[in-house]
């Protein structure tokens, strides 16, 4: 079960990043590689970093 959970956030990115690709282009006939890739980037780390923070996997000091 951990090797899904350390590679699930590259689909997390390709997904995002189609999303807001096809969504950009249904608005305004463009394509925002920069724009949308960093967008979908700062989900991705959000995301990465929230599961973390909550995880109960993380090492803890012992005094």
């Amino acid at each position: 079960m951990k090797f899904f959970r350390e590679y699930n956030y590259l689909p997390l990115f390709i997904g995002l990043y189609m999303i807001y690709l096809l969504s950009d282009y249904s608005k305004n006939q463009t394509f925002n590689w920069v724009d949308n890739a960093l967008q979908a980037l700062f989900i991705t780390a959000f995301y990465i970093f929230f599961t973390w923070a909550f995880s109960s996997d993380k090492s803890k000091k012992s005094k």
